[in-house]
């Protein structure tokens, strides 16, 4: 859609899957098992040879090339995270060039409808990296202050304060505990954890789900049945602990077991359809359950001695140990 200018630095970026803990992930302090996976999302930038900088998004749904500097009063998602990370930028007593910037995402989507591994968190990652890259020394640049920028662009964008663990997952990589809170945090799981010898699928749900919607009806059962609510927070954070202390396969298979019931159960109670079932109706030695709220996206870990057949419909899910990685023109890393 362009023609490329050099120097230019680019990105990469994984997708992210939150495991357990939906909704407590919103609570100060709120515990939740994620992993990045799935697809990547690519980017690139070079400095603009224009007055403003503009942004080209690649989507499931088409491209578009975007002015930063649009006077329209509620402009794309992608241009309030631009103008946010320039801010933080400024902020910090740097002042951000022009650029280009193109991000890909459209392996996030399957015939025009998003599979649920945080695009537009991985898109902010993306961008967040690169505007950083441009603008501050390379030898400056760290991994935590990108995280944590990226953290506060999202929500500006989204217009809401999100718990960010899809931005620390794809931002920083591999599977990890994450805490959430105004300054949410990641600890990363050890490499010998079980679930790096599970082998996971995923597949799709019955229906997309309204996460606001869901998010308000879970805030709507804090305050009209607080005591029921305390408890699952109580019981997730408790199931949270134990996935991330695993120390066999068949442990964590029971415990991600677990954390389906618990998820059906206030699914239930809000009215958000949480339950979801592989296509095939048996596995042997294995856990399913939904990706966050709801049942859009199901996952399906199986034991490394299972026997059982996978379809060729489902998707064959690894770890991605690396998160956002950015590299110069000449192919060297300048974040690993």
């Amino acid at each position: 859609m362009h023609h490329k200018i050099e120097p230019e630095i680019r990105a990469i970026v994984p997708g992210n899957l939150l495991i357990s803990g939906e909704y407590v992930i919103l609570e100060e302090g709120g515990l939740g098992l994620a992993m990045a996976c799935g697809p990547e999302a690519r980017g690139r930038s070079w400095k603009g040879k224009t007055q403003w900088s503009v942004i080209h998004a690649i989507t499931g749904e088409g491209a578009i090339s975007l002015n930063t500097a649009t006077d329209i009063s509620d402009p794309p998602f992608i241009i309030k995270a631009f103008r946010a990370v320039e801010s933080i930028l400024r902020e910090q007593g740097y002042e951000p060039p022009v650029l280009e910037i193109e991000i890909d995402t459209r392996d996030f989507y399957q015939k025009g409808r998003k599979l649920g591994f945080g695009s537009s968190a991985a898109a902010t990652v993306i961008l967040t990296g690169l505007i950083f890259a441009e603008t501050i020394p390379t030898e400056e640049l760290e991994r935590r202050i990108i995280c944590k920028a990226a953290v506060k662009a999202h929500r500006i964008a989204q217009g809401k304060k999100g718990s960010g663990y899809d931005i620390l997952t794809s931002c920083n990589g591999a599977a990890g505990m994450f805490t959430g809170g105004e300054h949410p945090e990641w600890k990363p799981i050890a490499d010998d954890h079980p679930i790096h010898r599970l082998r996971t699928y995923s597949f799709p749900g019955p229906k997309e789900v309204d996460s606001r919607d869901a998010v308000r009806r879970y805030r709507g059962l804090k305050e009209a049945a607080s005591e029921r609510a305390e408890d699952f927070i109580k019981r997730s954070q408790t199931l949270a602990k134990n996935l991330f202390d695993s120390d066999s396969e068949e442990e964590l298979i029971r415990n991600i077991n677990e954390s389906r019931l618990l998820s059906a159960e206030l699914g239930d109670s809000i009215g958000v359809e949480s339950w979801i079932s592989p296509p095939s109706p048996f596995y042997e030695r294995a856990a399913w359950k939904g990706s966050g709220a709801g049942n859009e996206l199901g996952l399906l870990f199986l034991s490394s001695s299972s026997n059982s057949e996978v379809p060729e419909a489902y998707e064959s899910l690894t770890v991605r140990r690396q998160g956002l990685s950015l590299f110069s023109h000449e192919g060297n890393a300048i974040l690993q």
